[in-house]
C-alpha cells in the first residue's frame, strides 16, 4: 500500500476488457482484503484516502468506487461530494464502507450522493452481488444515456433539414385529387420523378395497404374547424422496404371556409421510431430485471410457501392410500384428508396465481380495480419465510377488506416487495427488529 503522496496502486497484471474498480481505503488489512476479493472478477486499483483518489481519477476513470467512509486527509463523504461535484466524475457509481451501522449512516450516505452502503462486516458474497449489481446499472444507465442523446441529435438533424429544405413537401387539389411532389418527395418515395407517374391513385398504391383507407378517410372527410393536422403513415419503397413517415398538412379554405386544397410536408422518421422503440425495450428490461431480482431476494420463502402445502398433500395422500391397502377406509377420516387436500391445493394455487401475476409483463396493460388487502397479503407471502427467519416482525396496520384501487398489480406488488426489501436492510442489523406496514386513506387517494 502506497502512502497518500505517492501515485495510486494497481494490480500487476490488470485484465484488459474488464471493469476498473478503485478502492479508497487507509487501512492496509481492508484494502488487501478487499482488493484480495474483487480482483477475481475486476481490475482493481487502489488509494489510501479521498486526496489519493481524487489524483488517480485526474489520468484515469473506473467503472467503480468502494471507499471506507473514515479516513484522514479526505474522508470518504469529502470525497463523494467532491465527484458529485465535477461533471466528468458525477455519474461513477460510488459504495461506501463504514463500521458506522443504522439507518442514520445509511440516509447520510445516500443523501449525500452515495449509491450503496455497507456497514461493516459485511459477507465477501454481498459486497460482490452489490458490486456487481452497480457495475450492470450504469452500464445499462450508459447504453440508455447514449440513446437519449442518439434521439436528440437525430431530433436535431431533422429540424436541420427542415430549415434548409431537405424535407419533401406536397400540395392536394382536394375536388380533382391532383397532387404534386418536391423532388426530395420523390425521393424519399424511393419513385424516379422522370418515370413515375403521379397521382393521387398511385401515391395510394405507395402508401402500406393496413394504411390506405386511414389516410383516404382523412383527406375526404376533412372538418371545416381545423386548420392544421398530422399523422404518421407507411409507406412501401419499391424494393418492398417499409418505411415510416410523419406528414403535417394545412388546410386552404375557399372565401366561403370550404377546403379547397391541402399543402403540407413529409419527413422519414424510421430512424427515431427504431430508436424510441429501443429506448423503449431498454425500460422494458430494466424494468424486467427490477422484477427478477425482487423474485430472487424472495426465492426462497416462496419456495417454502410452496413446499409445505406439497407436504400437506402428500401426508394426506399417503394416509387414504394406507387405508385402501389395508382394506380399512374410515370414510370420515378419509373426508377429513381430501378437504385438507382441496384446502391446500387452493392455497397453492393462490400462491401460483400471485407468481404469475407478478411475473407477467403487464406495463401496457390498462388499470384494473384489485382489493389492496389481496396485494399486501400476496406480497407478504412472498417475503414472510426470509423475514421470520431472520428474527424481522411484521407490523400490518388493519385493512378495510372493501379497499379497492386502480392499478396495474404486478407494477404495485413490485413496488411494495421493495418497500419491504429496502426496509429489511435497514432493519437486518438491528437488535430490535421490526417493519411497520400502515394504511393511510386522503380523499381518492391510499
Amino acid at each position: 500500500m502506497k502512502n497518500s503522496s505517492e501515485e495510486p496502486s494497481t494490480n500487476d497484471q490488470p485484465s484488459q476488457g474488464l471493469a476498473t474498480i478503485l478502492i479508497v481505503d487507509d487501512n492496509p488489512d481492508m484494502t488487501i482484503y478487499l482488493n484480495r476479493l474483487l480482483n477475481k472478477k475486476w481490475r482493481v486499483k487502489m488509494a489510501s484516502n479521498g486526496e489519493e483518489a481524487l489524483k488517480f481519477l485526474t489520468v484515469d476513470t473506473p467503472d467503480l468506487i468502494v471507499s471506507d467512509v473514515m479516513m484522514p486527509v479526505m474522508n470518504g463523504l469529502q470525497l463523494l461530494e467532491a465527484l458529485r461535484k465535477n461533471e466528468k466524475t458525477k455519474s461513477i457509481p460510488i459504495i461506501l464502507l463504514s463500521a458506522k451501522s443504522g439507518n442514520d449512516a445509511t440516509v447520510e450516505g445516500l443523501v449525500a450522493g452515495a449509491d450503496d452502503y455497507l456497514a461493516k462486516p459485511f459477507s465477501d458474497r454481498e459486497l460482490v452481488a452489490r458490486v456487481n449489481t452497480h457495475l450492470k446499472l450504469s452500464l445499462m444507465r450508459r447504453e440508455l444515456e447514449n440513446q437519449a442523446k442518439a434521439l436528440f441529435e437525430l431530433n436535431h438533424d431533422l429540424s436541420q433539414a427542415q430549415a434548409i429544405a431537405k424535407i419533401g413537401n406536397w400540395s392536394l387539389e382536394l375536388d380533382s385529387k391532383k397532387l404534386t411532389w418536391s423532388h426530395e418527395l420523390f425521393r424519399i418515395y424511393g419513385r424516379d420523378p422522370n418515370s413515375f407517374t403521379l397521382n393521387y391513385r398511385t401515391f395510394l398504391k405507395c402508401i402500406h395497404p393496413d394504411d390506405r383507407k386511414y389516410i383516404n378517410n382523412i383527406v375526404e372527410n376533412i372538418p371545416q374547424n381545423i386548420n392544421h393536422f398530422s399523422f404518421e403513415h407507411r409507406i412501401i419503397l419499391p424494393d418492398e422496404t417499409i418505411r415510416v413517415h410523419r406528414a403535417l398538412g394545412e388546410i386552404i379554405n375557399d372565401s366561403n371556409g370550404d377546403p379547397i386544397k391541402i399543402i403540407g410536408t413529409e419527413q422519414d422518421i424510421t430512424e427515431k421510431k427504431q430508436t424510441e422503440a429501443l429506448l423503449d425495450e431498454q425500460q422494458r428490461l430494466l424494468y424486467s430485471s427490477s422484477k427478477m431480482s425482487a423474485l430472487g431476494t424472495m426465492a426462497g420463502g416462496i419456495a417454502h410457501e410452496l413446499n409445505t402445502p406439497l407436504c400437506i398433500i402428500e401426508l394426506s395422500a399417503l394416509r387414504i392410500k394406507e387405508q385402501i391397502q389395508d382394506k380399512n377406509i374410515d370414510q370420515k377420516v378419509t373426508l377429513d384428508e381430501l378437504d385438507k387436500i382441496e384446502s391446500t391445493c387452493f392455497r397453492a394455487a393462490k400462491i401460483i396465481k400471485g407468481l404469475l401475476s407478478f411475473a407477467r409483463d403487464d406495463q401496457n396493460d390498462p388499470l384494473e380495480e384489485v382489493n389492496l388487502k389481496f396485494l399486501i397479503e400476496g406480497a407478504l407471502m412472498f417475503c414472510q419465510k426470509r423475514f421470520k427467519s431472520h428474527g424481522v416482525e411484521i407490523k400490518c396496520g388493519e385493512i378495510r377488506k372493501d379497499l379497492n384501487i386502480d392499478c396495474r398489480i404486478s407494477q404495485i406488488t413490485q413496488a411494495l416487495l421493495n418497500l419491504l426489501n429496502n426496509a429489511y436492510d435497514a432493519v437486518e442489523n438491528c437488535e430490535n427488529k421490526w417493519i411497520a406496514l400502515d394504511i393511510m386513506e386522503q380523499s381518492d387517494q391510499v
